[in-house]
């Protein structure tokens, strides 16, 4: 579980899936969207103390060799896996007052890096965030198709997955069922495909998988807000 902030300033909004929130009326919605080809990533300006992000990212090195795994100080790793010179990260903090939007989050930084960081508004403070244990194969073949159970879950909930590959094109999910909102990112030998879902009610499980795009890797998960 990981502590929540205190005292934010509360936002009327709803996610991309339902109405309602939890027990204590929360809800979560989309903010804003950044990208990256750099070792670092700037969060976006209308984002401030409070929002929750998470950032996917995948990086690798063209020479050859591991790229070096890298949680940015404050945040929280939910999925890291390496398939030969590539390795595809999750991590996730509540943003902190003097860290949130116009702020520089340094990830992994190797010779070809693709980043995609997600902001969402909470519509009351958040207390705590729970993670489920996230789904992460790193492979040189095929990846095996992912399930993220969320239902039956409270909400609110948020579902989440990340391909990464080698390649000059963004992977596709060959299996995405609920469809999410997709965001890619590509820059030269690594590709990545982001897919979210908000759910402030009745959470659905999703089945997500990729096909073989050579270095191959397949991260997915929730997490649940109070």
């Amino acid at each position: 579980m990981i502590p929540g902030l205190k005292a934010i300033p509360a936002f009327n909004g709803s996610g991309s899936s339902g109405s309602g929130g939890g027990a204590s009326g929360l809800t979560m919605a989309f903010l804003a969207s950044a990208t990256s080809t750099s070792g670092s990533i700037t969060i976006p300006g209308s984002a401030i103390a409070g929002d929750w992000a998470i950032l996917l990212m995948a990086s690798y090195a063209r020479a050859g060799g591991t790229v070096s795994a890298v949680t940015p100080s404050g945040w929280t790793t939910l999925a890291n896996s390496a398939s030969g010179s590539l390795r595809s990260m999750v991590v996730c903090r509540i943003l902190p007052s003097g860290g949130a939007g116009g702020t520089a989050v340094s990830g992994m930084n190797d010779d070809r890096n693709a980043k995609v960081l997600l902001v969402f508004r909470p519509s009351t403070s958040i207390v705590s965030v729970t993670p489920s244990t996230w789904n992460a194969e790193a492979t040189s073949s095929d990846p095996s198709s992912q399930s993220v159970n969320a239902s039956g879950q409270n909400a609110p909930l948020i579902v989440a997955a990340i391909a990464a590959a080698n390649g000059s094109a963004a992977p596709a999910f060959s299996t995405e069922t609920p469809s999410m909102t997709n965001i890619t990112k590509v820059y030269k030998e690594v590709g990545i495909r982001v897919g979210y879902t908000v759910y402030n009610s009745s959470p659905s499980s999703h089945s997500i998988d990729m096909g073989d795009n050579g270095t191959n890797v397949l991260q997915s998960g929730y997490v649940r807000f109070t």
